[in-house]
């Protein structure tokens, strides 16, 4: 608990760091509105259960990432260079409009579950799209899967139901 109950922290940035458990770290640091983490190996728990004002996050050079789940005032997040995007992971977050996805070896089970407000989708250089991971994301018009997936599980696009454009190259 570095930082508990700094309340007129906005903005995080993190680099560089073995391992990183922000429970311990940003508990009770209500406003924060932008979350910027890169080189670390595992970045465990999550600001969602405490700062409701979270708007962007930007993760690269992460090697597993989870629990961001139920971040309604999340809109826009930008993952690059992850290795793992845990169960769950951005689960929940309504309010996300825009996400990138760039050198991402796995997209977990239900990583973006329910998000009901993902407009745009993009996704580069990714291997492995799990079991539900866009399942109910309700808002999404359109989809092209790179040619770099290897496996893309099953259900991973169930009742998106806007959905009207789908590519997956030869």
């Amino acid at each position: 608990e570095v930082f508990y109950t700094c309340n007129g922290l906005e903005k995080v940035t993190l680099a560089n760091i073995e391992s990183y458990d922000e429970s311990n770290i940003f508990n009770g640091c209500n406003n924060i509105r932008e979350v910027t983490i890169s080189n670390i190996d595992v970045v465990n728990s999550s600001i969602s259960g405490r700062s409701e004002k979270l708007e962007k996050a930007t993760f690269k050079s992460i090697g597993t990432l989870k629990g961001y789940g139920d971040c309604k005032m999340l809109r826009d997040i930008s993952l690059t260079d992850v290795k793992t995007i845990g169960t769950g992971c951005f689960a929940e977050c309504s309010g996300l409009q825009n996400l990138t996805l760039s050198n991402i070896d796995t997209i977990g089970v239900h990583a973006f579950s329910n998000c009901t407000g993902l407009l745009t989708l993009t996704l580069d250089n990714i291997q492995t799209i799990g079991e539900f991971a866009f399942t109910y994301c309700t808002s999404l018009k359109s989809v092209t899967i790179p040619d770099s997936v290897t496996s893309i599980s099953s259900n991973t696009f169930l009742c998106c139901k806007s959905l009207t454009s789908v590519t997956i190259p030869d």
